[in-house]
Parts: C-alpha cells; structure tokens; sequence
C-alpha cells in the first residue's frame, strides 16, 4: 500500500520518512548519554519495534516548518483494514 501525500493548506511542507530514519537518534545506542537516560533509547527501540511488528507501511510525515513540526507516524493493521499511528510535535531550533 502507497499512501498519498496528506493534504495540506497551500505553501505548507510535508516530508514523508521511513520510521527507522526518523528513531535513528533516538534508537542508537551511542546517543543513549546525550539523551540523558539510556532508559529512554530503549523505550524508543521497544517503540519502534512495537510499530514495526503490528502495523505495516509505517512511514512517518512531518508537517510543517521550524520551530514547530506535526509528527505523524501512521501505519495500517495487518489486515489492511485501519490506518493507525500517533501524532506528536516537534519543537526544532
């Protein structure tokens, strides 16, 4: 399954990024320190794992420009019959 771009208003930029690329900090073991709890990177590799197990055609689609970014990490079930995901913000300076 392709998902279509998400529609947004006019001017604003969407970026499409495979779920693995968009973790890769949080999920590297050498960025555990500078995350400040090593705790923290394998809550993101259970999240990613988690994802990756129960959904298919996880992609994640930032909306949006800096400073303040629409994450949306959306995927759909096995059975193809649901789009499910999450949405978060990032805040990027």
């Amino acid at each position: 399954i392709e998902f279509a771009q998400p529609q947004s208003p006019t001017g604003t930029r969407v970026e499409r990024q495979d779920l693995t690329e968009f973790l890769r900090y949080y999920t590297s073991e050498d960025n555990a320190e500078a995350l400040g709890d090593p705790a923290l990177t394998r809550r993101f590799q259970a999240l990613e794992s988690f994802l990756k197990r129960e959904l298919e055609h996880v992609y994640v689609y930032r909306v949006g420009d800096e400073p303040r970014i629409v994450v949306l990490a959306l995927g759909t079930t096995k059975d193809g019959q649901r789009l499910v995901g999450f949405r978060t913000v990032s805040i990027e300076t």
